[in-house]
């Protein structure tokens, strides 16, 4: 008789397992869809201001545009959502987004993640006061005009602005 209720045991745990039904152990942290949600429109936004810039005048018109509006258009979207929103990156263009040791750490461990094959995550820190969003933005060929290889994706003058507007620029080389 037990290895008949075992066997019954197992087919029911077989049944419920294939039946679709996924119970997460963990309830999903609202964070990440918010989070999410925020970036999202965070790169919209910036994206849409940008292509309009290059559409009435060119990259030139549309680095120097970034150079003035990128924390305007951050900090609006900040207000809009009730956060604290910033931008950063092992190679950034600004100064002011030069990486937390949180945010480096997250950084270098993504890129880890990306030369082993995978595709970095979001992340959620929480404490007792705050809860802390970061998500990987990835580069696309339109971002390349001003952030990809000197001379294959920037052209050499939209370098040479760059490095006027940003004497210290690090935010080139990315690839798609």
């Amino acid at each position: 008789m037990k290895s008949n209720i075992l066997y019954i045991l197992f087919i029911g745990i077989l049944i419920y397992s294939c039946s679709g039904e996924k119970t997460p152990s963990t309830p999903p942290n609202p964070y990440i869809q918010a989070g999410s949600e925020i970036t999202a429109d965070a790169f919209t936004s910036m994206a849409r201001e940008v292509k309009a810039k290059v559409e009435e005048g060119g990259t030139l018109k549309a680095l120097r545009y970034c150079n003035v509006n990128a924390y305007k258009i951050t900090d609006s979207l900040a207000r809009k959502h009730n956060v604290r929103l910033r931008r950063s990156s092992l190679k950034y263009r600004n100064p002011y987004n030069v990486p937390t040791e949180v945010e480096d750490s997250l950084l270098r461990a993504w890129e880890q993640t990306i030369v082993d094959g995978g595709m970095p995550e979001a992340v959620v820190e929480e404490n007792d006061r705050e809860a802390y969003y970061y998500e990987p933005i990835y580069v696309n060929a339109f971002c390349l005009q001003c952030h990809g290889k000197v001379g294959q994706d920037i052209e050499p003058q939209i370098f040479n602005d760059i490095l006027a507007i940003y004497n210290h620029d690090l935010a080139i080389g990315y690839v798609e």
